[in-house]
């Protein structure tokens, strides 16, 4: 090995220490090492990560602000009507968050809403107003009333909601497979579930159909 070739190598191995040493300490260093045939190396930098500048932002509903491997973010004079969200979405995780009913995010809507606004629109305008409610997210609190076979694997369940007095309100249907939820095969009429999913359609006054939906079974109330 000629001088030249192990000068190259020596460096080599001078560059991949500050590499380690950056990566164990991961904010700021400074150092120098010299090596044989006069060879050496000084390295300084750091890698903290950058602060963030949020300046005179005017918005309608929430600020979300999302940094992503700890690069800074800078946003001046801005204005929103609605939320403002800050950041890199390309490499944030998207998660869907099932609320909970002690507290919910935000309001999420019951069928007896939808059929009083139902009620409350014109007969021409009432097909508008079912189909605003589409997509919009349900948590509903429903009872168990019939399960029949659908294509392949999957079952149309339906759920018969009631209200806080027992006064009936309407349905909602939705398809499940029931190797996913084989509780259906021993459950009695009237359990209670929990339902969470979005709405597909408003096929009538009082009937729900629900995609995606997430079940959760009540524990069955004691006799005695």
């Amino acid at each position: 090995m000629d001088k030249t070739t192990a000068t190259v190598v020596v460096l080599g191995i001078l560059a991949l220490v500050f590499v380690a040493f950056f990566a164990v300490f991961r904010k700021s260093g400074k150092g120098k090492i010299k090596g044989p045939f006069g060879t050496g190396l000084e390295v300084e930098g750091s890698n903290e990560p950058q602060q963030t500048q949020i300046k005179e932002v005017e918005a309608g509903g929430n600020i979300h602000i999302n940094e992503v491997g700890g690069r800074g973010v800078e946003a001046y004079k801005l204005k929103a009507g609605g939320d403002v969200v800050i950041g890199s979405l390309a490499t944030a995780k998207r998660e869907i968050k099932i609320p909970t009913e002690e507290k919910k995010a935000v309001h999420v809507v019951t069928l007896k809403e939808i059929n009083d606004r139902i009620k409350a629109a014109p007969p021409f305008q009432q097909n508008d107003v079912r189909q605003y409610y589409v997509g919009l997210m349900i948590d509903w609190v429903a009872k168990f009333y019939s399960i029949e076979k659908s294509d392949g694997e999957e079952f149309n369940v339906n759920l018969c909601i009631d209200d806080n007095d027992g006064r009936y309100i309407g349905f909602c249907s939705f398809k499940v497979p029931l190797n996913k939820y084989p509780e259906f095969k021993v459950l009695q009429k009237d359990h209670l579930i929990r339902v969470v999913g979005r709405i597909a359609k408003i096929s009538d006054l009082g009937f729900a159909s629900i995609e995606e939906p997430a079940l959760f079974f009540l524990p069955a109330k004691s006799k005695n």
